[in-house]
């Protein structure tokens, strides 16, 4: 238990150090250290195919209903960018 009280305790710290507020009312920006480029989208890429796969998985277990083809297109998506990204690095 000690071990999941920090690792969720430190997961807020470290989200922390990426939001900021918004110039739009009610709004949040994310931003990292990284300057925009290939290196940025390698990341975010790979952070979206496996935020897909665990929506995809996830809607098995728990039966939710979701649009596999637009999983599937997605996916497609972000492992182009990906694939992108990884031959510009």
């Amino acid at each position: 238990m000690w071990l999941a009280e920090n690792t969720l305790a430190a997961s807020y710290v470290h989200g922390n150090l990426h939001v900021g507020d918004r110039t739009q009312p009610g709004g949040i920006s994310i931003s990292t250290r990284l300057p925009e480029g290939p290196l940025s989208d390698l990341v975010a890429s790979a952070s979206a195919m496996a935020q897909i796969e665990l929506l995809r998985l996830a809607s098995i277990v728990f039966g939710w209903p979701v649009d596999l083809n637009h999983l599937r297109e997605l996916a497609r998506q972000a492992l182009e960018l990906n694939n992108g990204a990884a031959a510009a690095s």
